[in-house]
């Protein structure tokens, strides 16, 4: 089946033999689990996680070229990455929460990547871009 919209008001599961493409602009309005052996092809454009997102060791995560954006109002949530290779990742918050991203993580700066709200970073900022903080506000 092909999908041109793609918007799940809760917490989502992914696992088995699944092998999932998301269409652009996907926009998970919960947590996300990838568990193994299960495979995700995100868009090429955006893809919207408001919750938690774990990616599980074994499970698939194809980029695909596409923006990941931790956005939503969660109190807090985690970032459990399972080893992906993430093209960027935005994050953007409205909680005075905490987006908590763990050490399995690397997070790629070659885009620019913003971050609104409050977040731990435990895993890895590589590559030569520059990281962009801002208050939940908009200012720098």
């Amino acid at each position: 089946s092909s999908y041109t919209t793609f918007s799940w008001a809760s917490s989502l599961t992914i696992n088995g033999s699944a092998n999932i493409t998301f269409p652009n602009d996907a926009d998970i309005n919960g947590s996300m689990v990838l568990s193994s052996p299960a495979v995700l092809n995100a868009p090429s454009g955006n893809m919207f996680v408001a919750g938690s997102l774990t990616l599980s060791a074994g499970s698939t995560f194809n980029a695909n070229g596409g923006r990941l954006v931790l956005d939503g109002s969660f109190a807090s949530s985690t970032i459990i990455c399972g080893s992906a290779v993430f093209n960027r990742v935005d994050i953007s918050h409205s909680s005075t929460g905490i987006k908590t991203i763990q050490s399995d993580c690397s997070l790629p700066l070659g885009d620019d990547p913003i971050v609104t709200g409050r977040v731990t970073i435990n895993g890895t900022l590589s590559g030569s871009g520059t990281l962009t903080l801002q208050s939940a506000s908009g200012s720098s």
